[in-house]
């Protein structure tokens, strides 16, 4: 799959400004280290932050962190965030390991990018569905494949994690000249885990718009459905490929 370049304009101005007091120092001794932090909109009037951080909880084989997850002890991860804190516990509802205030280090020297992420209720109701069976978590192998293409904001909500992406741009062969495709993805897991299974869900939201405008609205082509189910098989295939199987 090729690249989008959706993720592009979070650092894409031409002057950037590193605020005094980085927060990396502060952060070093709680474990976390947050290399960045970019004030970004995940909506026309929704602020959010784009912020790459390191980990390293050290004897712990899994961490809990609000919003993403249960993680590897030790790792990285970059994402959209509207939370003012980042928290880390040992389990969910467990002790807190970390909690980092979030502050911008990076300042824009324009108005901030948007960065849209589309509500959940706009994606349709169908989706793909498909079984993990590697012992890495699956969240892990999931930004590790995500952030190639899209920017992501995720959350937790009754044991479920949801990670919603922004759109990122369709490779369309034989579309009407001036038309462009993208599509955007809310993956949810786990799922099936009463039937003994551990499944994820990809939901899609493909949109169809004009070149040198804004304005895209769903679509009902098939040639452009047809090129995003393609993409979603390539990341699914990429997704699991990166992971070892279960011992």
């Amino acid at each position: 799959m090729e690249r989008g370049d959706s993720r592009g304009s979070l650092l894409a101005s031409a002057c950037l400004v590193v605020a005094a007091g980085a927060l990396a120092a502060a952060q070093g001794t709680s474990g976390v280290d947050v290399t960045s932090a970019v004030k970004v909109f995940v909506a026309t009037d929704t602020p959010g932050m784009f912020f790459p951080y390191r980990y390293d909880f050290r004897g712990r084989r899994t961490v809990y962190i609000k919003g993403l997850g249960t993680v590897p002890g030790r790792g990285e991860f970059e994402y959209l965030t509207r939370e003012p804190v980042l928290e880390v516990r040992d389990a969910p509802g467990g002790a807190v390991l970390a909690s980092v205030q979030l502050k911008e280090t990076v300042v824009v020297a324009a108005k901030p990018p948007l960065n849209y992420v589309p509500p959940e209720k706009e994606f349709p109701p169908a989706f793909r569905s498909d079984t993990w069976q590697s012992a890495t978590p699956l969240q892990d192998q999931v930004n590790t494949v995500l952030r190639k293409y899209f920017a992501y904001m995720p959350h937790d909500e009754n044991k479920v994690t949801y990670t919603v992406t922004t759109f990122t741009p369709l490779q369309v062969e034989k579309l009407p000249s001036g038309t462009t495709a993208q599509v955007a993805l809310l993956i949810s897991f786990p799922h099936d885990e009463g039937a003994g299974r551990y499944s994820f869900h990809v939901r899609s939201l493909v949109h169809e718009g004009r070149a040198l405008s804004d304005d895209t609205r769903p679509t009902s082509n098939q040639t452009i459905q047809r090129a995003a189910d393609r993409f979603i098989d390539d990341l699914i295939r990429e997704i699991k490929a990166g992971a070892p199987g279960r011992p």
